[in-house]
């Protein structure tokens, strides 16, 4: 993907760095509503495969939305965002797909 944008110096990398962060301050922004419709969805079809984490999986999902357990402001979601685009870049898992 980082080819396709032109390499990690292109402005269409940074753009889509920046794009990221703003998505992921807009998910905090409505991340209460998300998570009580996960939690309205656990308690209605528990039975369903996606929900056989239980509870805990409304645990992980609010660990994902607020991995600082609050919400971010803009330039620590972008701190954020680009700690995991970097975990990404150098993730053997990446690599080997990227290869495969």
């Amino acid at each position: 993907m980082i080819d396709v944008l032109g390499g990690q110096d292109s402005g269409k990398f940074d753009d889509f760095r920046k794009r990221m962060a703003k998505g992921f301050h807009a998910l905090q922004e409505n991340a209460e509503k998300i998570i009580i419709l996960v939690e309205m969805m656990l308690n209605g079809q528990s039975d369903l495969p996606c929900f056989i984490g239980g509870r805990t999986l409304v645990r992980l999902l609010k660990d994902r939305l607020f991995p600082n357990q609050r919400r971010m402001n803009q330039v620590e979601c972008q701190r954020h965002v680009d700690g995991l685009i970097a975990e990404s870049l150098n993730n053997w898992r990446t690599r080997c797909y990227d290869n495969f």
